[in-house]
């Protein structure tokens, strides 16, 4: 997986950042690289192995300057950053780190892998090239959470790390949501919870409810319930018939109805809210190998089509309106969860 950051490099202590042009935000340049195989310097009492990142670096130009700040993080890489910006941006001093120091290199301690993806994000910068890791992702709201970040604008569906966490959604839709949920980002839990239509709610653990906490719980049932009830709904009409012919008699059409039931019956004995509208044109197109009435076969397409037409617009994510019911205090909460969740969880 690719890093942000230089393998170990050796400088003396008169080592000064090359003199090389301003570098873009968004145009990192990589031409202040000093070559992997770099020997060390004669005394090597005087010398110091360090890592420093790829894109914050000491040359990395924003808004007109240069970095004035280091973080050094847990497993010793260097980040260069704008202490001026990370304050503006940040509701606490970047988690009070630049309001109770002068110095220029303060320790943290996420790790190199983390911080580069909370720092992208300071700097609305995309990360989608570093491919970090699941494990990564599921931590950096928290961290950003930490250092003061607005969550709100920065994981906005128009910010690049949004987008990050939607790529990322599939690998770990349950993760994901509970992490949404837990710092109230609507539109990032609306997306993730299509990924959840399969995922069977009763294997949601008292853990994990609590974590995303009612609101967004309920949220998810309900987006389960309601497919389900519209899927039941949608089947519980069947075909309309037609007046008697010679050919088909209401004895006949009557057989159809009771193949629609057993069908319908069939489909919805152990459906799922992500159910394939190929599943259910198949079940249900099955039935007029059984019918010789023309009329009757047109009315069964017509049905069928209307079925897979509604089931198809039928929501797939939890509702994109913020109006939310309100739960406040330990007994509402402790109520909910008692008539909400399934038994058997836990």
């Amino acid at each position: 997986m690719p890093v942000d950051y230089f393998d170990p490099l050796f400088f003396g202590d008169d080592y000064r950042p090359p003199e090389s042009s301003t570098v873009l935000a968004n145009e990192p340049d990589e031409s202040h690289t000093i070559a992997r195989d770099a020997t060390p310097v004669a005394s090597p009492a005087s010398n110091v192995s360090v890592s420093i990142s790829t894109t914050f670096h000491a040359q990395l130009g924003f808004t007109g300057s240069l970095p004035d700040t280091t973080l050094m993080t847990s497993d010793s890489v260097l980040f260069y950053v704008h202490s001026l910006h990370l304050k503006r941006s940040s509701a606490n001093g970047f988690g009070t780190l630049l309001l109770k120091t002068y110095s220029t290199s303060i320790p943290v301690q996420e790790t190199a892998a983390l911080l580069n993806v909370v720092l992208h994000s300071f700097y609305n910068m995309g990360c989608q090239k570093y491919d970090p890791s699941v494990e990564i992702m599921l931590q950096v709201l928290d961290s950003l959470k930490k250092y003061g970040a607005r969550l709100q604008h920065i994981v906005a569906p128009s910010m690049p790390l949004f987008n990050h966490f939607v790529k990322q959604a599939p690998r770990q839709p349950l993760g994901f949501y509970i992490v949404a949920a837990s710092h109230d980002l609507h539109a990032l839990a609306a997306e993730v919870s299509g990924y959840l239509l399969s995922y069977p709610l009763t294997s949601i653990t008292d853990g994990e409810a609590e974590k995303m906490g009612p609101l967004y719980y309920k949220k998810l049932y309900v987006l389960h319930r309601s497919r389900t009830e519209t899927l039941r709904t949608l089947l519980f009409v069947r075909p309309e018939g037609h007046t008697a012919t010679v050919n088909c008699s209401p004895f006949d059409q009557q057989r159809l109805k009771r193949a629609w039931e057993l069908a319908a019956a069939q489909i919805l004995w152990d459906t799922q809210p992500d159910l394939s509208p190929s599943v259910i044109q198949n079940a249900l197109s099955s039935l007029a190998s059984h019918v010789s009435c023309d009329i009757c076969k047109n009315s069964l397409d017509k049905k069928i089509s209307q079925i897979l037409v509604q089931w198809s617009m039928t929501p797939r994510t939890i509702e994109s309106s913020s109006k939310s019911l309100a739960v406040e205090g330990t007994w509402q909460k402790t109520r909910f969860f008692t008539i909400l969740l399934p038994t058997s969880i836990g």
